[in-house]
């Protein structure tokens, strides 16, 4: 073909390609999250062994109204999303012992008559 007319290359479209100008960073929102020190529960660990457990008299809303007060923004919808995607539970847990605890109970009252942990007795130690 004469004059190169079809040897150029077409361009990418790079519509849909670009990042959002209006994207919420939410690592600072999971760090925040994350100061609240969820933890997992050794109760129902069996159950749910991914989900995390905040104590019951926390919940999203004041938790959200921290992040505001703290001088930064989303919307409370992103933060309640946020908290799900970390997989975390304000449920009060229950009163069942996992197994570790039994077992120590069991310890206790069998070996110190239910005196208490002996600090020389290498398995309160190691249950500590």
């Amino acid at each position: 073909m004469p004059n190169g007319i079809g040897n150029e290359v077409i361009p990418r479209d790079q519509r849909g390609r670009h990042t959002p100008a209006n994207k919420l960073d939410m690592q600072p929102v999971y760090e925040h999250i994350e100061s609240f020190h969820p933890s997992v529960s050794h109760y129902r660990r069996e159950h749910a062994p991914h989900r995390r457990y905040l104590p019951s008299d926390i919940n999203i809303k004041l938790m959200y109204a921290d992040y505001l007060e703290k001088g930064n923004s989303c919307s409370y919808e992103s933060y309640r999303k946020a908290v799900k995607h970390k997989n975390i539970s304000f449920s009060k847990l229950g009163e069942e012992k996992c197994e570790e605890c039994l077992l120590q109970d069991q310890h206790l009252k069998n070996d110190h008559d239910g005196d208490g942990h002996v600090m020389d007795c290498l398995q309160c130690q190691r249950w500590r």
